[in-house]
């Protein structure tokens, strides 16, 4: 997750059936985990044509924001706490 948050300062392409959409958001490029020709193409395409990387960059210090300690902290802690009441109903 770390590497995200940090990854949109240089453009990060990332797999959209893991966790990871929920981290860097509208910030990074999203391919399908199992398109090997997908998530190549994506990754010369941003190798080659660094245009997108302001908007990319921009796009990452928003969502990076999103991430901070308490705001992630608090969201665990609200997982746990939906968890423990699903585990031990009243």
């Amino acid at each position: 997750m770390i590497g995200v948050v940090n990854a949109p300062h240089d453009g990060v392409v990332c797999s959209q059936e893991t966790s990871l959409p929920g981290v860097g958001g509208p910030a990074a490029r999203w391919v399908s985990l199992l398109s090997l020709d997908e998530l190549a193409a994506s990754l010369v395409q941003l190798l080659v044509d660094r245009s997108p990387a302001g908007e990319m960059r921009r796009k990452g210090l928003v969502q990076a924001r999103s991430c901070s300690p308490s705001r992630v902290t608090a969201g665990v802690m609200q997982a746990y706490a939906s968890a423990m009441r699903w585990a031990l109903p009243s």
